[in-house]
């Protein structure tokens, strides 16, 4: 009798074991890539990843000033190795608006978006221009060989 109790409990130790490893590996978690700060505002990038795998890039941008926010065109500058800047708009398709000053972004189709250009491309920086034609930049930006994002000033992964 002792014996078939202690294995009861192995069995339902190891099963509260399993349930909890798997509901932590799928949780979302957010990490900082850059934040920059402006005289009329700031813009945060953040990647969203579930388990090992980065699912979405969100740009959270507050305004210190009275612009509206509801018409802003996001847009990606690609820096190549002979330092040459190409802008390449953001499709809306890409593009989830989840509050007026945050939007989220398909991590593979912007990565699909911005390799399939003919430039070798070294750096990139997502760009969020807003009415009266200002701009807040997003630092500096890379992908790696293994298709993570970093910020390669800074030397941080995700």
């Amino acid at each position: 009798m002792e014996d078939i109790l202690t294995y009861v409990i192995i069995f339902g130790l190891l099963i509260i074991f399993t349930l909890v490893f798997l509901s932590n590996k799928e949780k979302k978690k957010e990490f900082i890539l850059t934040n920059n700060i402006y005289s009329f505002g700031s813009l945060k990038v953040l990647i969203e990843k579930q388990g090992k795998e980065v699912k979405y890039l969100i740009l959270k941008h507050k305004l210190h000033e009275d612009l509206p926010t509801d018409n802003v065109s996001l847009s990606v500058e690609t820096i190549s190795t002979d330092k040459s800047v190409l802008k390449i708009e953001i499709p809306k398709q890409l593009v989830h608006a989840l509050t007026p000053g945050e939007n989220k972004i398909d991590y593979n189709g912007l990565y699909k978006l911005i390799s399939t250009g003919s430039i070798q491309l070294q750096q990139f920086r997502i760009v969020v221009t807003l009415a009266e034609n200002k701009k807040l930049k997003s630092g500096l930006l890379a992908f790696n060989k293994k298709w993570n994002i970093y910020t390669p000033d800074a030397g941080t992964y995700n």
